[in-house]
């Protein structure tokens, strides 16, 4: 495999060069899994992925996401009010609005609270294979261990994890192509250039979409821990938030152009500690030469997406916390959708779930240290993070302090006040046949 560490040599190659540079490495250890490796991921350059692909950026184009905001803002705000009653568990309600938003847009379907059902039947699903890709991904490098292992505890959970699954999709798919709202399901279903598809693309496109996004809820507690250890960073967003909100109001996504600096905070939030540390690996689909290097035919090519975000010759000062970079230099290339034809399609959607979560903690929540019963202050590592190809934090503790009786009262209402009927809530989002 070869590993691109800077953003010239990734952008020449999976950007410039994606004609030969799109396709991806048989997955010795994954390729096989979930519906016989029909997952976008996994699928090589051809007439499949486009297909695909065409599918899935026809539900997240920029056009489609803008009809999204509505489900956004009301989950961002119901969020904010488990915040205030259960701030502890922030990291279970990160996954709740990540679980919830794309739920109901996927399946028309919303969970109503935490608890143990919860946990086991839908996140309890997703962790355990994503735990199974973690594992798995172990053996790429060495395709024969999928032989010497093939009868270990860890294969068999594996499979038993994509199995259940496999499962619960089609269950939760069966249930959205009866239900009498819009959702993605029922949209793909009825699109006209995909009469060809079967049940089972309808199944698997939904789940690539879902789990695109399962680096939202992580890079939220990115979020927190930022806004903890750096202070400064998350006055000075105040302060903005302060002269163009105000205390009387939410921030809307019509705000998002008059804040700089927040759009700022969260860019950094997102380089400062990469989820992704390597990007999943290309496949060049011929020879090719780069700086002399002859690359043959089928060799794995992945961008080293910590190293690019840490280059001392773009950043300077790549371990500073420093949103005013972005500002400073609005040109600044970052990599965390991805390069070239296999960069993320739904980016959009996860660049307005960021700003509406972000901008409205910022405009409500202080940000401070937990205390243990002694009074002993429970420090915050940065570098305390998973050690697997997605590097999420491990679990630590922080309080969220309201700003004021005003916020708190902003808050409580605005959560009452949502549109609580799913049907009303997707048929305002239903676009017309000419935007889908």
């Amino acid at each position: 495999m070869i590993l691109l560490g800077s953003h010239k040599s990734a952008r020449d190659l999976l950007d410039r060069r994606g004609g030969i540079y799109s396709s991806r490495p048989h997955f010795a250890g994954l390729g096989d899994y979930g519906f016989g490796g029909k997952s976008i991921t996994f699928l090589p350059y051809g007439p499949r992925w486009k297909q695909r692909n065409r599918i899935q950026t026809a539900l997240v184009k920029p056009s489609m996401t803008k009809r999204y905001r509505v489900l956004q803002d009301i989950e961002s705000k119901h969020l904010l009010l488990k915040i205030l009653l259960q701030g502890s568990e922030f990291f279970d309600i990160f996954e709740l609005y990540h679980a919830n938003l794309l739920l109901v847009l996927m399946y028309g379907r919303r969970i109503a609270d935490l608890g143990e059902r919860y946990q086991e039947e839908y996140i309890g699903n997703i962790t355990a294979v994503e735990h199974a890709f973690q594992r798995n991904h172990v053996v790429e490098p060495f395709p024969w261990l999928t032989e010497v292992l093939s009868f270990g505890k860890w294969k068999a959970r594996s499979q038993k994890a994509i199995k259940n699954q496999e499962r619960l999709l089609e269950q939760l798919t069966d249930t959205a192509l009866m239900s009498r709202s819009w959702n993605w399901c029922k949209a793909l279903a009825g699109e006209k250039e995909m009469n060809n598809i079967d049940k089972e693309d309808i199944i698997v496109t939904s789940a690539d979409l879902f789990e695109a996004g399962h680096a939202v809820p992580m890079t939220l507690c990115v979020f927190v821990m930022a806004s903890v250890l750096h202070r400064d960073a998350v006055k000075e967003a105040q302060e903005e938030l302060d002269r163009v909100v105000g205390p009387d109001r939410l921030p809307t996504f019509d705000d998002m152009p008059n804040l700089p600096y927040v759009n700022a905070f969260i860019a950094e939030i997102q380089r400062w500690r990469p989820i992704a540390v390597t990007g999943m690996p290309h496949a060049v689909i011929e020879d090719d030469e780069y700086m002399g290097y002859r690359i043959p035919k089928g060799t794995p090519v992945a961008a080293n997406h910590w190293s690019l975000e840490h280059d001392e010759e773009i950043f300077g000062d790549p371990s500073n916390f420093r949103p005013q970079r972005w500002i400073d230099d609005s040109a600044l290339p970052t990599c965390q959708f991805g390069f070239g034809r296999r960069a993320c399609p739904g980016q959009y959607l996860v660049r307005d779930t960021l700003f509406s979560v972000i901008s409205r903690m910022l405009w409500a929540y202080n940000f401070e240290y937990a205390y243990d019963e002694a009074g002993n202050k429970k420090e915050i590592d940065p570098d305390n993070v998973s050690q697997s190809p997605d590097s999420q934090p491990l679990p630590f503790d922080a309080v969220f302090g309201i700003r004021s009786s005003r916020h708190q009262e902003i808050v409580e209402n605005e959560s009452k006040a949502c549109e609580q009927n799913l049907d009303i809530i997707l048929n305002k989002i239903k676009p017309s046949e000419k935007e889908l």
